[in-house]
């Protein structure tokens, strides 16, 4: 929560503390107090604790309900009884919100079922008379509702996250199962290019054979055999050429086409 929204709770809390259900002389009009110093600087202080209350949720709701004590005790010592009012609850409920909405959802309800009933008991000890006053239940009623909207808040960002991780273990799937299809499909045209070399070896090495032992006695035969031998070579090239194409990955340099360099380079 930024500065902003915290100015917001000071002002409420404020205007609340000075315009709380208060009936002057028992009449129905909205009755209007000066505003004690201590209840100024306390207020100040508890929305002052809210602008941290995302990274120290447990701590803001400490401080805050604290100083909400704090505040309607030197209320009842010093001011008299018309003068009391809850208004130092709203940041607490505040807190309250942040707490449930945590990640950590069992300290949360550890940290609600602390603050929420000292929260309920300095309202209905300390708070406007007589103690089963609708502005003391009222405390009850706003931690509660905080306490539900955070929970639902909480409980949204988990669907959402389970969701965000679902879908990433399903993008990795597919990507691992493609890569597994493509590296299949390498070992078959692997496995066909062996065959098809293995035969081409095989056909090389018979013409070669033959042309060797008709060199002599039929130079035309032997002639004939070796074009055969050029020619198998030539496809076996050939086809070689093809399958790599088909192999080298979309981000690789093209292999080169001319012979590699011997010992006589």
């Amino acid at each position: 929560m930024g500065g902003l929204p915290a100015l917001v709770v000071l002002a409420v809390t404020l205007a609340i503390s000075a315009t709380a259900l208060h009936y002057p002389k028992g009449g129905g009009e909205l009755g209007f107090r000066a505003l004690p110093p201590h209840t100024v600087l306390l207020a100040v202080l508890t929305c002052a604790a809210l602008v941290v209350r995302r990274s120290r949720p447990r701590t803001v709701l400490a401080v805050t309900v604290l100083l909400a004590l704090v505040e309607w005790t030197i209320t009842v010592v010093w001011l008299p009884v018309e003068q009391r009012n809850n208004a130092m609850v709203i940041a607490p409920v505040v807190a309250l919100f942040s707490v449930a909405a945590g990640n950590d959802r069992l300290a949360a309800r550890r940290a609600v079922a602390l603050a929420l009933p000292l929260l309920l008991a300095g309202a209905l000890l300390l708070g406007p008379r007589p103690w089963y006053a609708a502005e003391n239940l009222a405390v009850l009623a706003w931690g509660l509702v905080a306490v539900a909207a955070g929970e639902a808040v909480r409980s949204r960002r988990a669907a959402l996250r389970a969701i965000s991780e679902r879908a990433e273990r399903a993008e990795r799937t597919r990507e691992e199962e493609a890569r597994r299809r493509v590296a299949e499909e390498r070992v078959r045209i692997a496995r066909e290019l062996h065959d098809v070399v293995a035969h081409t070896i095989a056909l090389i090495t018979v013409q070669a054979g033959v042309a060797s032992h008709l060199m002599d006695s039929r130079p035309d035969r032997a002639r004939e055999a070796l074009a055969h031998v050029r020619e198998a070579g030539r496809r076996a090239l050939t086809e070689l050429r093809e399958t790599v194409e088909v192999l080298r990955q979309p981000d690789e340099c093209p292999a080169p086409t001319h012979p590699a360099g011997g010992s006589a380079d």
